[in-house]
């Protein structure tokens, strides 16, 4: 029971640094396409 939780844990762990490495990766592309957007909003 504690070992299955301990795995639970990991798998959770691997889950969030997935998601967080998918972030870090499209942030940029969709920041760069607000600040056009806006940028283009305002002419």
């Amino acid at each position: 029971m504690k070992r299955m939780n301990k795995q639970n844990i990991k798998q959770q762990k691997d889950m969030h640094s997935d998601l967080l490495c998918f972030i870090i990766c499209t942030f940029p592309f969709f920041t760069v396409e607000t600040f056009w957007y806006t940028l283009g909003c305002r002419h």
